[in-house]
C-alpha cells in the first residue's frame, strides 16, 4: 500500500516532508521520491539521463533519450546537485548504482533497506479485517485450506484422504526487544537479514552481540549488517523454514521469474519481490504463507526443480 501512495504523482513532483528523515535534504528527499516513482514504473532497476545529452556532430541526439526524460528536466537537478542527493541516499544503502559497457547508469532502489525506514514512519501495511460477517470469514478460511491440501496432493506428498489441520489460528507476537542504546529492535534486525537471505539466527546474533557492546562506533546499524553479511552463507533452498523465507529466497533466485503454480484454474505467479501474484495482483497475505507453507512442508527443493534450464 504505502509503495503505491509513494509511486504516484510523479508529474507534480510532490514534496513529502514526512521523508525528510530519511533524505536529510529536501534535494534528497524529492528525489527519492522520484526514485520510487520509476521504480514501481520499470518494475525495478532503471536508468535515467541526469542532463539532456549534448548533440552529435551530425545534429541528433543520443537514440535512447526522449526529451523530458532527465533528472534536470523532471526536477531541475543540476550534475552536481543530484551527485550530492544520491549520496545522501547511497550512504545509507538506499539506493544503489552501477555503469553498464554501452555507458548507462542504472539506478536500484534497495527495498528491503528502505522499508524498515518507511514502516517507522508511515506504520507496518497490514490488511485490516473490518468484516463482522463470521460466516464469511469461514468461508474464505476453508477455501484456503482447500488450496494448499489440494497444493500438497499436487506436489506428490499428501494422500488425498489425509486430513490435515490448515484453519487459522491467532498466535501471540513474539516478544519484542528494543535496544537499550539505538534506535532499532530485535524483530526490524531479524527482518532485515531474512530479508537478504541469510538465516534469522544470524540478526539475532548480529542484535545481541552489539546490544552488548553498546553498538559501539554504529550509527547507522542497517549497513553494518549488510557488511557483516558478507562473510555469511545465504540460506540455500534445502535450509529454508518458514514461508517468508522462501518468498525472499525466490526474490534473489536465478529461476524467479518459471516458477508458477496452478490451483482451481487460477495460475499464481511470483513477483520480483518474492510476493504471489494472480494476474499482476498481489495475493492474500493469509493465502501465500500456506501456500509456500505447503510447498517447504512437500519438499521445497523438488519444486524448484521443476523451474530450472
Amino acid at each position: 500500500m504505502k509503495r503505491k501512495v509513494l509511486a504516484t504523482g510523479q508529474e507534480s513532483i510532490p514534496y513529502r516532508r514526512e521523508l525528510l528523515p530519511i533524505g536529510k535534504t529536501i534535494t534528497a528527499t524529492i528525489l527519492l521520491q522520484q526514485i520510487i516513482y520509476w521504480d514501481d514504473k520499470m518494475d525495478g532497476e532503471f536508468y535515467k539521463f541526469i542532463e539532456p545529452p549534448k548533440p552529435r556532430e551530425d545534429g541528433t541526439l543520443h537514440p535512447d533519450y526522449k526529451v523530458g526524460d532527465s533528472w534536470k528536466e523532471e526536477v531541475g537537478l543540476t550534475h552536481a546537485m543530484f551527485r550530492t542527493a544520491f549520496k545522501k541516499l547511497e550512504e545509507q544503502g538506499i539506493v544503489s548504482k552501477r555503469v553498464s559497457q554501452d555507458n548507462r547508469t542504472y539506478i536500484t532502489l534497495h527495498w528491503d533497506v528502505l522499508d524498515p525506514m518507511l514502516d517507522k514512519i508511515y506504520g507496518v501495511d497490514e490488511k485490516k479485517e473490518n468484516n463482522s460477517d463470521v460466516a464469511e470469514l469461514k468461508k474464505r478460511n476453508q477455501e484456503l485450506e482447500e488450496r494448499v491440501v489440494e497444493l500438497e496432493c499436487k506436489l506428490g506428498n499428501h494422500p488425498s484422504s489425509e486430513i490435515i489441520e490448515t484453519s487459522i489460528v491467532e498466535t501471540a507476537p513474539e516478544e519484542e526487544h528494543q535496544s537499550k542504546h539505538l534506535n532499532v529492535t530485535l524483530n526490524e534486525v531479524v527482518e532485515a537479514t531474512q530479508k537478504m537471505g541469510y538465516a534469522k539466527e544470524i540478526g539475532v546474533n548480529f542484535f545481541w552481540y552489539n546490544e552488548g557492546r553498546g553498538w559501539k562506533g554504529i550509527i547507522d546499524w542497517i549497513p553494518t549488517l549488510r557488511a557483516k553479511l558478507v562473510s555469511e552463507k545465504p540460506l540455500e533452498a534445502k535450509e529454508l523454514k518458514e514461508p517468508k523465507e522462501l518468498r525472499y529466497f525466490l526474490r534473489r533466485w536465478e529461476h524467479r521469474a518459471k516458477v508458477s503454480i496452478t490451483l482451481h484454474d487460477k495460475k499464481y505467479e511470483v513477483n520480483k519481490l518474492g510476493m504471489l501474484v494472480e494476474n499482476g495482483m498481489v495475493v492474500e497475505p493469509e493465502l501465500e504463507e500456506k501456500l509456500y507453507g505447503a510447498i517447504l512442508k512437500s519438499g521445497v527443493e523438488e519444486f524448484l526443480n521443476r523451474f530450472k534450464g
